[in-house]
């Protein structure tokens, strides 16, 4: 019996955007994309950011600016504040 098979959302990764050709109405993208012929594809920017990008160095300098790191002295000096306030 005929069905839906393959009617499913898929996500590909690292792909490229090759060409823009805005008279034609067309992008060019290197890699593979899921489906079949005539499908619709929707391109978005990735919510991963790579390794090295500006945006992801950002963040790493902001978690760590936020939360010290367990073995550094001022979250040692921080516990045993804490610890002899408990006393």
């Amino acid at each position: 019996m005929p069905g839906h098979m393959g009617q499913v959302r898929r996500t590909a990764q690292n792909l490229q955007i090759v060409q823009v050709r805005e008279a034609e109405n067309i992008l060019l993208i290197k890699g593979a994309i899921p489906g079949a012929n005539g499908d619709y594809v929707i391109i978005r920017e990735s919510k991963k950011l790579p390794k090295g990008s500006p945006r992801a160095q950002a963040r790493l300098k902001a978690r760590a600016a936020a939360a010290p790191a367990v073995g550094s002295k001022t979250a040692k000096a921080e516990s045993a504040a804490a610890a002899a306030a408990r006393k």
